[in-house]
C-alpha cells in the first residue's frame, strides 16, 4: 500500500480540505493507498478536518505532531510527500522529503521553480498542481477549488504509480541540487561565507573616513 504524507499546519489555507477531497477522487481510480497527516490545528478548522475525517472513504492516519528526527524516519518508509499549500516561504521540507527518498506533488507556488533549478524540476521526481486564483494571499476563489482538488488528484496518481525512488539510481547532478539546498547545504554555505569573512576580515574591515582636523 502506497503512503501519501503531509506535514505541517492542518488547516484550509495549507490545502488540506482540499487535499482530502482529492484523495476521495484519488480513491475511486486507485484505492490503494494510506494518507498519513502529520501535524495539528485549532479552532474551527480543525473541527471541520475531523468531521470531514470521519467520512473519509480510503485509509487515514493523523498521528499529530512528531520531531524532526521522527518525521525523518517517517519520510524514508513513505513513498510521496504532498504540500498542497495555497502560500508558503520557501518550503524546505520539500527538500527534505526528496532527499528521504520520497516523490513531491507541490502547488506551484511563487518562487519554488527557479528556487528548486532545472536539475530538480525535470528529475521525475516532483510534479506541480496549478494554484487557483486567490482573493488574498492564502484564500482561494471557492468555485475553482474543483479544478485544484481533480489536478492534484491527477499529479497524486501519476506520482503513486510511478516505481519507488532508488537513490543509489539517482543521478549524482540530481543529488547535488537536493544536497544544495538541505538544511545541512544552507548550513554549509553560511558556515564558508563566515570562515571566508574571518580569513580576510583585515583586508575588508570598513571604518569609515579618517577624521580630518
Amino acid at each position: 500500500m502506497k503512503k501519501i504524507i503531509y506535514a505541517g499546519k492542518l488547516s484550509r489555507a495549507k490545502g488540506v480540505t482540499s487535499l482530502f477531497k482529492a484523495c476521495e477522487l484519488l480513491y475511486l481510480e486507485e484505492p490503494n493507498f494510506e494518507l498519513l497527516l502529520y501535524g495539528s490545528g485549532d479552532g474551527k478548522e480543525a473541527k471541520k478536518l475531523a468531521a470531514m475525517a470521519k467520512r473519509i472513504p480510503f485509509k487515514f492516519t493523523a498521528p499529530g505532531t512528531v520531531s524532526q528526527l521522527e518525521l525523518g524516519n517517517v519520510f524514508r518508509q513513505g513513498d510521496v510527500f504532498v504540500l498542497p499549500s495555497f502560500y508558503e516561504g520557501l518550503p524546505l521540507v520539500v527538500i527534505e522529503a526528496l532527499a528521504s527518498g520520497l516523490r513531491v506533488v507541490v502547488s506551484d507556488l511563487p518562487g519554488l521553480r527557479p528556487w528548486l533549478g532545472d536539475e530538480i524540476n525535470y528529475s521525475g521526481l516532483i510534479s506541480y498542481v496549478p494554484l487557483p486564483r486567490l482573493v488574498k494571499a492564502d484564500q482561494p476563489i471557492t468555485e475553482e477549488l474543483p479544478i485544484f482538488e481533480s489536478r492534484l488528484k491527477n499529479s497524486l496518481l501519476i506520482q503513486i504509480n510511478q516505481s519507488p525512488v532508488e537513490w543509489s539510481a539517482v543521478s549524482p547532478k540530481i543529488k547535488q541540487a537536493i544536497a544544495g539546498l538541505s538544511w545541512f547545504g544552507v548550513f554549509e554555505k553560511i558556515e564558508k561565507f563566515f570562515s571566508f569573512y574571518k580569513m580576510h576580515e583585515q583586508f575588508i574591515r570598513y571604518d569609515g573616513p579618517e577624521n580630518i582636523a
